[in-house]
């Protein structure tokens, strides 16, 4: 603050992204950035969770944390683009550019949930854009911090957070399966949390209810889903940062996020959702197959197998979605595709 208070237009010059700040100013924003993250990603996932109990409301408390966690970073953004610290050119563009695709479908996502009354649903096109616009500008930022962090175990540990954040955007859209059979088996038990209001409007049959949490979702979604796109992440993410354990250390925070979210909720008696713990051997899996130099192929296969039986196994112990095998020889043609493109990609550019 004392440095603030009498460098302050220093601090506050009109200027173009640079790289040239100190470590601590560099360490400062960047901190800043991940709050902002923690905020709306804390916040999209209490919404889930509320709007599985609650009717929409536009001023619920998860809506404001998010909203807080945007502001911030909306804050955090006109600033480096006044200023240039401590950002890139290319990492400003993508941020910009998510922040356009968040602005835009904020208010498209209130429109539609006042015309529907009740959606629940996490694969609507509004919501779609919100992932989108939230993962351009985790990229945006985790571009420019690679660029110009100093190569330290503290460059690894910020650049694993993000990397996990953009593995729970990728991960959120399958939070309508994973709450919505545990919701509707809570009401077939009768021991549904969902207030009268939001039952009443669902139609108050297990039909309704259905409908509204499970059967508007293709079952195949899910398995294919996860299975494609959380490997592919984990593969671009042990890639660019070349550290040997960046797949497992990235979904090893996720999953931690995950369990201390469905913790707090659960003491307070809101809906519970299941958690993928498959992925973590998945992540470990990668990792070995990019220590080793496995063929896309091989990687593809051992990756299904992995899905596959854990889901099994975990199925056995739990409630979960479906993760029919008929959908493994699908999501093995897929991610043989992904990870071949990405190998050739790597090539070419290497």
């Amino acid at each position: 603050m004392a440095a603030l208070t009498h460098h302050w237009r220093d601090y506050f010059t009109r200027g173009k992204p640079t790289g040239n700040v100190s470590v601590e100013t560099l360490r400062f924003i960047y901190g800043v950035w991940v709050v902002a993250f923690l905020l709306k990603h804390g916040g999209a996932a209490w919404d889930v969770t509320w709007h599985f109990r609650y009717l929409f409301d536009e001023f619920s408390p998860p809506h404001n944390v998010n909203t807080v966690g945007t502001v911030l970073a909306l804050i955090l953004l006109a600033y480096q683009t006044w200023t240039g610290v401590a950002t890139t050119g290319r990492g400003l563009f993508l941020i910009w550019t998510g922040w356009i695709f968040f602005l835009v479908s904020a208010p498209l996502d209130i429109l539609n949930h006042n015309l529907n009354g009740i959606d629940l649903t996490t694969w609507s096109v509004t919501h779609f854009m919100l992932y989108t616009g939230t993962t351009l500008m985790l990229v945006g930022v985790l571009y420019s911090w690679l660029k110009l962090a100093p190569n330290n175990s503290l460059k690894i540990f910020y650049a694993v957070i993000i990397w996990a954040l953009l593995l729970d955007d990728v991960m959120f859209p399958l939070s309508q399966q994973e709450f919505g059979y545990i919701a509707y088996d809570a009401f077939l038990k009768g021991t549904s949390p969902a207030s009268r209001e939001l039952i009443d409007l669902a139609g108050n049959t297990a039909v309704g209810i259905a409908k509204y949490a499970v059967e508007n979702v293709p079952r195949w979604l899910y398995p294919i889903w996860m299975t494609v796109m959380a490997s592919l992440l984990f593969t671009v993410a042990r890639r660019i940062q070349g550290w040997a354990w960046t797949a497992t250390a990235m979904a090893s925070l996720y999953l931690a996020f995950r369990f201390t979210s469905q913790a707090i909720s659960a003491s307070f008696q809101f809906p519970q959702s299941f958690i993928p713990i498959m992925i973590l051997g998945a992540a470990l899996l990668i990792d070995l197959a990019a220590r080793f130099k496995w063929k896309p192929i091989l990687t593809a296969i051992i990756l299904i197998i992995t899905y596959y039986a854990g889901a099994a196994v975990v199925g056995r112990a739990t409630l979960m979605p479906d993760f029919d095998l008929w959908t493994a020889p699908i999501a093995f043609v897929l991610l043989w595709i992904g990870l071949e493109a990405w190998e050739r990609f790597r090539k070419y550019h290497d």
